[in-house]
């Protein structure tokens, strides 16, 4: 078997499912918003073809959020709420962060 091939390991989802995904994802985010109020990271995978959640693609999802989080740790920024997402419309991550926002992109960018 192709690395390709473990990739689309998983159901197929439509293009209403990821419209609808979508949606949810940008409620999830005005929600995480209006509560904490302080600004929020939002990961998403874009993942071509049509099965955009399989093992692979949870890894890769997995490994971006640890190194998101790396340099906050260090930094010793306190994450005060995240939300991690896995259906077939693939994996989705939220975070809240106790920082200013210029800090946060400082921090990420290194």
């Amino acid at each position: 078997m192709k690395g390709t091939d473990l990739l689309y390991q998983g159901q197929a989802v439509t293009l209403e499912e990821m419209l609808q995904a979508r949606d949810k994802r940008a409620a999830r985010q005005r929600q995480a918003l209006n509560c904490y109020r302080l600004p929020l990271i939002s990961l998403t995978l874009v993942a071509p073809g049509a099965v955009k959640n399989s093992a692979v693609w949870r890894r890769v999802a997995d490994y971006a959020i640890a190194e998101i989080l790396a340099p906050f740790e260090q930094a010793e920024l306190v994450n005060v709420w995240e939300m991690q997402v896995t259906e077939r419309t693939g994996p989705e991550w939220l975070a809240s962060v106790c920082a200013p926002a210029m800090s946060l992109n400082q921090h990420m960018s290194t």
